[in-house]
């Protein structure tokens, strides 16, 4: 089996999520093809116009980026597999590659985005399934010899909830804010005595940083998680339904040491039977299967729609530089304006200078 992989992989530079996965599907047979989505924006149409692999399938990785024309992916005349990464309803702007029956089979990422899908008619039931994260143990493990010298960690992006709930804990622990991935993730894991998982908004979720967390053997204390989430609390990780119960489980936490490493590496146990990349991978080639034949020959792509395709991006490209130079340029008025009528009238000699 040979995919054409569309993703960010050279952009993320070997750290994102789609470099294990890639690795992963090749230990289960599967020949892929990796196209940047984000290095060839405005481009792949063209791109795959001047590449001649065969191959008998599409996997689009999509959270955030690029909007990939709908043209492209209709110029692909095998089957296509949408992978979304991120939470459906945070991002609209990328809502039309599930409503617009681009894709054999979505898989997504909670079941709440399953809901969400289902209750707008975009994707049938037979066409859309959960995809759990997922961890690369040889990224993520825990690492010998360590001091655990950070008493409170929490490792990913700052967000106004996050920052808000941070700083009440601030007010009475020790807390280190890092953003880290892999080994460097890894090794704050490892020197953390309590991880700190928070939401970057309202919705639940069971992000990504869960997983590596518990992969790393660190003792976990998140908000609720979403419903499709494997870990129990108590067994797993520590739930905390407000800000109280979070600053009552750290405090508890922090002074019963053995408790905080019975649960951490129950936690580990269980990531690593059971949501490594490589059962993810095992996962994705079953449901492939069920689409995919060979080709037998045909070109796998529609060369006479790409071409539109490459009109198409073409200009979007002009499209999207002139709103960014009017918004550049209304940036630069507002301001100009917002000076005083004696300095306006300055920065107006000035100029003419």
């Amino acid at each position: 089996m040979r995919l054409l992989f569309i993703n960010k992989i050279e952009t993320n530079a070997g750290w994102g999520f789609e470099t294990h996965l890639n690795a992963a599907l090749q230990k289960v047979g599967i020949e892929t093809i990796s196209l940047d989505y984000h290095k060839h924006r405005y481009g792949i149409a063209k791109h795959l116009l001047e590449r001649q692999e065969d191959f008998d399938g599409v996997l689009v990785e999509r959270g955030t980026g690029y909007a990939i024309p709908a043209s492209v992916l209709q110029a692909i005349r095998c089957p296509r597999f949408l992978l979304f990464t991120e939470l459906v309803s945070r991002h609209p702007d990328q809502h039309y590659l599930l409503r617009e029956n681009l894709f054999d089979y979505v898989f997504l990422r909670s079941a709440a985005c399953i809901d969400f899908v289902r209750a707008k008619d975009w994707l049938r039931a037979e066409q859309v399934g959960l995809f759990l994260s997922a961890v690369d143990p040889g990224s993520y493990h825990p690492v010998e010899g360590l001091e655990q010298d950070i008493d409170v960690l929490f490792v990913g992006t700052l967000t106004p909830r996050r920052e808000l709930l941070l700083a009440e804990l601030q007010r009475d622990f020790s807390v280190t804010v890092a953003s880290a991935f892999a080994q460097e993730m890894a090794t704050l894991v490892n020197r953390a005595k309590i991880v700190l998982n928070l939401h970057a908004e309202e919705y639940l979720d069971t992000e990504t940083r869960v997983y590596e967390t518990l992969a790393c053997g660190g003792f976990l204390i998140t908000e609720p998680l979403s419903r499709e989430s494997p870990f129990t609390s108590g067994i797993h990780l520590i739930e905390a339904g407000d800000s109280a119960a979070l600053w009552r489980e750290i405090a508890y936490y922090l002074t019963y040491p053995d408790e905080r490493r019975l649960i951490a590496n129950t936690g580990r146990a269980k990531v690593i039977a059971e949501h490594t990349i490589d059962e993810r991978a095992r996962q994705l080639h079953a449901i492939f299967s069920r689409f995919i034949t060979k080709s037998q020959g045909i070109d796998p792509l529609d060369r006479a729609l790409l071409r539109r395709a490459v009109a198409i991006e073409a200009i979007s490209r002009m499209r999207d530089l002139s709103f960014r130079l009017l918004a550049r340029l209304k940036r630069g008025y507002t301001r100009l304006t917002r000076l005083s009528p004696v300095r306006y009238l300055s920065a107006g000699r000035r100029a003419k200078m």
